[in-house]
């Protein structure tokens, strides 16, 4: 007689709330509800106390994928754009979610990390994203840095050129 195969396995929850970090929308308000599911629109970068929202500004996380069209905007429209008790990622928060970044961009200057999809943890909690974002970090006058997740590349931009706003938070 055969014996019976024991299975084990592992259920990863995607979009569940995390109490310890929040549960708020992109205003900071409420949470958002698919069916009877919470969705968190907030997600811990492995590793540290930094929060980021899950989508870039103009699209929300719906349990499975960020939905809507993403907004692009200059930098200036950028660095207010963010929702209460949120902000820019500065230029040093985008090289620790790449990773792998060349000597040029550990000296200060423009050059290449890891891509999104080559990074672990980018690719954790990002793992589709190939978005262009603006960071907090100011540049040479009028230009302010900015992170491709398609590329790695990490540059001092103008003002006016436009990229996408994913905003973070430390966790309280």
């Amino acid at each position: 007689m055969a014996k019976p195969l024991l299975k084990v396995g592992v259920l990863l929850v995607v979009g569940a709330c995390i109490p310890s970090i929040g549960c708020g929308d992109d205003d900071g308000s409420s949470d958002g509800e698919t069916g009877t599911e919470t969705v968190s629109q907030e997600v811990l970068q492995p590793g540290s106390d930094l929060v980021w929202q899950r989508c870039p500004l103009g699209q929300t996380f719906d349990g499975a994928a960020c939905t809507g069209s993403a907004n692009s905007t200059n930098w200036n429209e950028a660095s207010t754009a963010c929702p209460t008790d949120f902000r820019l990622p500065t230029r040093q928060e985008f090289i620790d979610l790449l990773g792998g970044c060349d000597e040029a961009v550990l000296s200060g200057t423009y050059g290449n990390c890891s891509t999104c999809a080559a990074s672990n943890t980018c690719n954790t909690i990002f793992p589709s994203d190939t978005g262009w974002y603006w960071s907090s970090s100011q540049g040479d006058v009028g230009n302010a840095w900015s992170a491709a997740f398609r590329n790695g590349k990490v540059d001092d931009d103008l003002f006016e050129v436009t990229h996408r706003v994913r905003c973070v938070r430390t966790r309280p």
